[in-house]
């Protein structure tokens, strides 16, 4: 877990609401130790090193030399994920006072980054574009097995009523009697005679 913070870090002293830069810490690993330098070269000093405590770090910082020597300041932080931690810085004997730091990217690894980034950003695009185009096909096909299934619906209409007028006769067909029925049909009765009226007397 401590070693997350090897790396460099830009460290900034939290003042009343604004961030004064204290200068580049540097973290390493040196004979199987955590250790860490100032990245300042006219600090200079030998590196320090680094004692964990759960979440917490503490390591020392000898200042630059004055007239009284060096100053020592002691900080305590704790990673805030992998880019930044926070914590405090006690110059001598003083109070604690807030720190923040970041980590310094190499230009390599940030142009990397973007290009992973730009990467994903155009899969990700092209995947949306390849779903619109699917959802585009899919109501192509959807409008055509609409007007298939609707010109079926037609045609299967204009059969029934096709087959519906075959089985209807016409009124100018003549109509056609079996001789079968025509045999079992009475023949139409004969008009009773009528008696001639008697001849008139004197009739020659």
């Amino acid at each position: 877990m401590a070693h997350e913070i090897i790396g460099e870090w830009d460290v900034a002293l939290s003042q009343k609401g604004e961030s004064v830069p204290l200068g580049r810490l540097s973290f390493f690993e040196k004979e199987g130790r955590l250790v860490v330098v100032d990245s300042d070269p006219e600090v200079g000093g030998s590196p320090a090193d680094v004692e964990s405590d759960g979440d917490t770090l503490r390591f020392e910082i000898l200042g630059a030399g004055t007239s009284r020597g060096a100053t020592r300041h002691v900080f305590e932080v704790t990673m805030r994920g992998h880019a930044s931690f926070t914590g405090t810085r006690r110059r001598g004997m003083l109070a604690r006072v807030p720190v923040a730091a970041q980590r310094v990217i190499d230009p390599l690894d940030a142009l990397a980054g973007n290009l992973a980034g730009a990467k994903a950003k155009a899969a990700e695009a092209a995947a949306r574009a390849a779903l619109a185009a699917a959802e585009a096909a899919a109501a192509q096909a959807e409008a055509e097995a609409a007007e298939a299934i609707e010109a079926a619906r037609r045609a299967a209409q204009k059969a029934v009523a096709a087959r519906a007028a075959a089985s209807t006769p016409s009124a100018a067909t003549p109509l056609v009697v079996p001789s079968e029925v025509l045999a079992i049909i009475p023949a139409p009765a004969q008009p009773a005679a009528v008696d001639a009226p008697p001849a008139p007397a004197g009739a020659a």
